[in-house]
């Protein structure tokens, strides 16, 4: 009897570890796929997963120069989510967050262009204010709203998780520039 009372528990004791095994197993899947997917518009395919080819291509690719070409490469399709894609991966080397997917580096030549942009398809875009009140003050090199302008962008885009916290020193700003090896 004693012998079959051990040999109940040692076979209960190793059912509830097998399951606590499961347990954390599928725990450590989940929090590492909720953590390597980018969280997109909800309402929205995401842009990164693959664009048809008459649409701009904006990704979060991990060659940032690949990145950059590909955005300002076909301008004819621009609208809300190429704007809000693109003027978020270039505040990503002005802010602070905890998460960040992508960048482009933020150039006085990408504002401009952007500026172009905006002029040519405001009247097509919901948000044109929004992208001129942020690209005029950046042109004037003013970044002491950056933080705001992430954050209002990142709004528009559903963001969850990545919410910009601070601005960057500059020499926070220039190490994430040589980090992410922006060009």
């Amino acid at each position: 009897m004693l012998n079959e009372n051990k040999k109940r528990r040692s076979v209960r004791g190793t059912k509830t570890l097998l399951i606590i095994a499961a347990a954390l197993t599928g725990l450590t899947a989940a929090v590492y796929f909720y953590f390597s997917v980018e969280p997109g518009p909800k309402d929205q395919p995401e842009a990164s997963v693959s664009a048809p080819a008459s649409e701009p291509a904006i990704t979060d690719s991990a060659d940032p120069a690949e990145t950059a070409d590909a955005v300002f490469a076909d301008s004819a399709k621009w609208g809300d989510e190429e704007f809000c894609k693109t003027i978020h991966l270039m505040s990503h080397q002005k802010v602070a967050s905890d998460l960040k997917w992508g960048a482009i580096k933020m150039t006085p030549e990408r504002i401009e262009i952007l500026q172009n942009l905006l002029d040519e398809k405001e009247a097509e875009l919901k948000h044109a204010s929004v992208y001129k009140e942020i690209l005029d003050r950046w042109e004037k090199g003013d970044f002491s709203k950056a933080v705001e302008d992430h954050n209002q962008i990142w709004s528009l885009q559903n963001g969850t998780v990545g919410k910009a916290t601070r601005l960057l020193t500059e020499q926070e700003e220039r190490e994430y520039i040589m980090r992410e090896a922006l060009e």
